[in-house]
């Protein structure tokens, strides 16, 4: 069995309303591209919306977090 290093563990900011909100954009972009209701190219835009907005500090939070249970 392969455990994923994150644990479960989900960044406080994952749990603000504006994130979820977000990610719910983002999903249905992807659905859409898959689907090809939407062209690829959405999905670079969605993604540089959702580092700029959330992305930065959800990826320092969770990686500090894989850090600091690496550690124990």
């Amino acid at each position: 069995m392969v455990l994923s290093k994150d644990r479960g563990y989900t960044p406080n900011i994952a749990r603000t309303p504006k994130y979820l909100d977000l990610n719910k954009k983002f999903s249905e972009v992807t659905t859409r591209i898959i689907l090809g209701d939407a062209p690829v190219e959405e999905y670079k835009k969605a993604l540089q919306d959702w580092t700029s907005q959330f992305g930065d500090e959800y990826l320092k939070d969770m990686n500090a977090y894989i850090e600091k249970m690496e550690k124990q």
